[in-house]
């Protein structure tokens, strides 16, 4: 029994009764009903369509956990890192995670903490995960000064559980955490109150089900580079010895996280359980939906080139799709076509076949909406096949008719997109059309009655969690320029209030750049610094993603210096070079890397200059990137005159190429040129990586030798000897010309 303190034991087998999820068998035959539904498919040698597993976007969308959390998670799962989750890997893991024993759930939370893989943990990898573990709040907006005392308190933790030892290996930290339990629960009890399966729907798939536990179509299994490199490691996580795992009660006692805590996991887990009264001294709780989650954001970007250094022409051309016509297309194509336009089209054939399962009685509870719909028919594009459809949570079960009688199949469509289509005609016969879209795959519905239709396809957003942008905001006018899309000021519809609202079209960029997209959502929604933009939301559906973040007016800093013909006192130059120096330190605490700092990407906040400062704050998080303390990345990200000698030469580089940026930065206010800058891009990145830094200009004959002193320890090109952020802050040239305390970490 959890102690009313909430700071005392509590035994390893209440926290797997406390879990919702109780059927193992149930939950693997789930997983591989459900498999095809979620993976990517390519095209073989003789052009059929070939299942290569789920990919690592497809997984970060269904398992809903903040972006780093979920590509460590991918990666410990990901057992021959191929890139993607084969059936195998899928239900190994997350058999271990929801149904293993104390030692199994241990193992996955301690690779899932191993990011280099070798077999140890450090510090400084762990403090990054919990990091990003959600805040315990009074309300429900996350502060800068909560983040500060979150960070306090887990160097607290890290203190008491390592020790002052340099890392642990696995049975050390098995040991430990009997005893210091923090970054074991309250990451565990995390990932089981972000638990994206419903009982009620395994449960389901297993009554109505056939298929034997072991029976793995073919098909279904994932392929390999070659046969020769089917790995002794893929016959350890094997279907076949899911279940050979020793189940028995371990007793295994663990010391709850204190009710004090700053951190959220542990104490929502047991919340918003149904405990009896006065177990964990909280009355007992209804459960619901975990919304700690917040939503999505954008940034007001302004024109700037920017670019993917050492591949041109990389940036993306979004121009056409802003022009009013074009625009209402835009919104028609989000949904507001309304089912009343009239189209003549040809039925595409849908590329699923017809599983036939045994009978069984639904969950009648659980139904969230039922009835007939039609289905393009495989035999023949104006034909359609009928189908008894039953929504349940994320998952539709089709039926033969409304007896139920006879199951046909489940699809999965959480992640998916609603699209409607509209009237269409068919041999003189009117449908109401929308389908169902999830990566390349679309499902295409019709059904005899409009209004039928109409509540399918609010009863299937509601379930996926979808909303329409233009249901909160519209569009005005463009303002900036964005990495990948350009960046419009928009209206908030309720409360009138101005937001900037960068949008991107999907089908023009890569998957590695809807990644760096999805990174730059994430970032900014960790970000809560004063000068760094804040992000209000973000919205998606199958053609575009929108970010929505504040609006400010004045402008960005290259426009202010213009407009100053770049006449500034060297006591603003240290304001906003503090500014600066303040947010990057915040970011290189939480493993965040801007990848574009320049003078395009720094926004004016206030353009009252009383006592000879404004606020400025960091935008455009398009290049951004989350690593650990100890990774590095080789990616070439950035624009070029700004970027770091390692960033072209493709060596392995940290936050510290931000630090390089931000001297880049301070040389440019101080001149109104770059010190490596010159005609053509070959130049550039030759005299970046070989030419020493000059003070030659006459400008700087009235600059002082500490401005000159910070620009240089910023500009050094061994990385290792280069400034951090922190020493920015401590440096004469700041410490000069800042005379007042900021509130900053």
């Amino acid at each position: 029994m959890i102690n009313q303190k909430l700071n005392n034991q509590i035994t390893y087998d209440t926290i797997r009764e406390l879990f919702p999820l109780k059927n193992r068998d149930h939950f693997e035959l789930y997983l591989k009903r459900i498999y095809k539904d979620l993976c990517t498919f390519e095209n073989d040698i003789f052009n059929k369509p070939c299942n290569i597993g789920i990919s690592k976007v497809k997984f970060i969308h269904i398992i809903k956990l903040p972006l780093y959390i979920s590509e460590k998670l991918f990666q410990t799962m990901d057992l021959n890192k191929d890139g993607y989750l084969s059936l195998d890997e899928l239900v190994y893991s997350l058999s271990k995670l929801y149904f293993g024993t104390f030692e199994e759930t241990a193992k996955l939370i301690f690779d899932l903490y191993d990011f280099d893989k070798d077999g140890k943990i450090i510090p400084e990898d762990v403090s990054m995960i919990l990091s990003f573990l959600p805040l315990k709040l009074d309300d429900t907006k996350v502060e800068y000064a909560c983040q500060m005392e979150s960070l306090i308190e887990l160097k607290e933790i890290l203190k008491n559980t390592f020790k002052n030892k340099l890392f642990l290996k696995f049975n050390d930290f098995l040991t430990i955490i009997q005893s210091q339990s923090d970054i074991y629960l309250q990451l565990l009890c995390y990932l089981y109150q972000k638990c994206p399966f419903k009982n009620e729907c395994i449960n389901l798939v297993a009554k109505l089900s056939t298929v034997e536990r072991n029976d793995t179509k073919p098909n279904e299994q994932k392929n390999t580079s070659s046969d020769s490199n089917s790995s002794k490691e893929d016959k350890t996580y094997s279907s076949d010895s899911l279940f050979s795992m020793d189940q028995k009660s371990t007793n295994i006692k663990l010391v709850s996280p204190s009710k004090k805590s700053r951190f959220s996991s542990s104490l929502e887990f047991f919340k918003k359980l149904n405990l009896p009264k006065n177990e964990c001294g909280l009355k007992s709780h209804t459960r619901k939906n975990d919304t700690s989650s917040s939503d999505n954001s954008a940034e007001a970007d302004e024109s700037s080139s920017k670019i993917n250094i050492l591949q041109k022409n990389s940036k993306i051309d979004c121009t056409s799709i802003f022009s009013a016509e074009s625009e209402l297309q835009l919104k028609a194509i989000d949904d507001e076509m309304d089912l009343n336009s009239e189209v003549k089209i040809d039925i595409v054939p849908s590329e699923e076949h017809s599983e036939t399962d045994s009978n069984s009685n639904s969950e009648e509870k659980y139904i969230t909406k039922q009835g007939f719909l039609l289905r393009p028919s495989l035999s023949s594009k104006n034909d359609f096949s009928k189908y008894w459809v039953v929504l349940i949570d994320k998952d539709l079960y089709y039926y033969a008719d409304e007896t139920k009688e006879k199951f046909i199949k489940v699809n999965h469509i959480d992640g998916s997109f609603i699209r409607v289509i509209g009237e269409i005609l068919i041999r003189e016969v009117k449908y109401y059309s929308f389908s169902i879209i999830s990566g390349s795959k679309i499902r295409r519905f019709n059904c005899l009655d409009r209004e039928e239709a109409k509540s399918w396809v609010k009863e299937l957003k509601q379930n996926i969690g979808y909303k329409n942008f233009f249901d909160y905001y519209e569009l005005v006018e463009s303002i900036a320029e964005g990495s990948f899309g350009q960046v419009k000021l928009g209206n908030n519809l309720e409360t009138k209030e101005k937001v900037a609202v960068k949008v991107i079209t999907k089908p023009q960029i890569t998957t590695n750049q809807y990644e760096l997209l999805l990174a730059e959502i994430e970032i900014l929604k960790v970000c809560k610094h004063p000068n760094i933009v804040q992000y209000i939301n973000h919205f998606e559906n199958s053609e575009y993603l929108f970010i929505v973040m504040e609006y400010h007016h004045e402008g960005n800093l290259n426009n202010y210096l213009k407009s100053k013909n770049f006449v500034i006192s060297e006591e603003k130059i240290a304001h906003i070079a503090f500014q600066i120096a303040s947010a990057l330190k915040y970011l290189h605490c939480y493993g965040i890397i801007h990848r574009d700092i320049k003078p395009e990407n720094i926004l004016i906040v206030n353009m009252n200059e009383k006592n000879g400062a404004f606020k400025v704050k960091i935008m455009d998080f398009g290049f951004g990137k989350i690593i650990g303390k100890k990774e590095k990345t080789i990616e070439s990200y950035g624009t070029l005159s700004y970027a770091a000698p390692e960033v072209i030469s493709k060596t392995p580089y940290n936050n510290s190429v931000d630090v390089w940026s931000f001297g880049i930065l301070l040389y440019y206010i101080a001149t109104s040129t770059c010190p490596f800058d010159s005609l053509n891009q070959e130049q550039i990145t030759e005299k970046i990586c070989n030419d020493s830094l000059s003070f030659e200009n006459n400008i700087w004959k009235k600059k002082s030798n500490k401005l000159k002193d910070l620009i240089t320890t910023c500009l050094e090109k061994d990385l290792q000897k280069r400034i951090r952020s922190e020493g920015i802050l401590n440096h004469d040239f700041i410490k000069t010309h800042v005379k007042f305390k900021y509130n900053i970490y």
